[in-house]
């Protein structure tokens, strides 16, 4: 005599159900499942609504499991650098992107010797970023600032540090260039002006006002010395070739050609 269906789509339902308990029990939802699992057992309805239940918590653990940051990637630890990702098959940046990014980073690299603060460390990705991260490089100063311990440094070091930081956008919008890239160098710009008005090292009403004259810092670097970020860019997309930092003997050259050929850039007085 042939099984009705309804027995066996409940035998199969059952047995998954327990196949998901047995996972979800170790992530401390063991007794839960079980209770639901007990109570399929009574009646059709009651089988139902267990089904249902089952449903949407497995829903919800993917929702979760979606939204949490994924750790393969380096993340970011309390420095301006870089941020947290996932390991994907990586592909290739197209020559023409990372030449974008390339003089994108070189912004930073001038402005960092026009405002007296070393250069430690570039890097170009040459395969596209991991999901929800826009980084395409980044550079590093040294020594490296932490907003956690503002007091380190000066007030004027950090006004820097927004210059820097700004300057790449301000090359960017010089040819029109998707603004998405710079996101993270205006987080952290912002970061540093609330944290000045925070301490009071600006004036209450301040902060944008600082904010606004780092821009306004960033556009005269840029503008004074377009060839030369443009030069630079250059040296760091040949640079970045082989590997996604350049190396730091080329750095060095790097940041000599940028010392002898800038001008203007004045820092913040006071």
């Amino acid at each position: 005599m042939r099984a009705p269906r309804w027995l066996t789509v409940k035998v199969v339902v059952v047995f998954g159900g327990a196949l998901l308990a047995y996972i979800l029990w170790f992530n401390g939802m063991g007794v839960a499942v079980w209770s639901v699992l007990r109570a399929m057992t009574q009646t059709p309805h009651d089988f139902t609504v267990g089904v249902f239940v089952i449903a949407v918590m497995w829903l919800v653990l993917r929702v979760v499991n979606v939204l949490l940051p994924r750790r393969s990637w380096t993340a970011e630890a309390g420095h301006l650098g870089v941020v947290a990702g996932s390991a994907l098959p990586a592909r290739p940046l197209p020559a023409d992107r990372r030449r974008e990014f390339a003089e994108h980073e070189a912004a930073h690299v001038v402005a960092s010797v026009a405002r007296g603060v070393a250069v430690s460390k570039v890097t170009v990705r040459r395969h596209y970023p991991p999901p929800g991260s826009q980084l395409g490089g980044w550079v590093e100063n040294s020594p490296q600032l932490n907003l956690a311990t503002p007091g380190m440094t000066t007030p004027e070091r950090w006004f820097d540090q927004m210059v820097i930081l700004l300057a790449g956008r301000a090359y960017d919008d010089e040819y029109d260039r998707d603004p998405f890239g710079s996101i993270s160098d205006y987080d952290k710009s912002h970061a540093i002006a609330d944290m000045l008005r925070r301490y009071r090292l600006v004036p209450a009403s301040g902060a944008d006002e600082i904010l606004d004259r780092a821009a306004g810092e960033a556009e005269a670097i840029v503008g004074a010395h377009r060839e030369l970020i443009g030069r630079v860019g250059e040296l760091v997309y040949a640079a970045t070739i082989e590997s996604d930092t350049v190396p730091d003997a080329e750095l060095q050259r790097i940041v000599e050609v940028v010392t002898l050929a800038r001008s203007g850039g004045e820092r913040m007085p006071g």
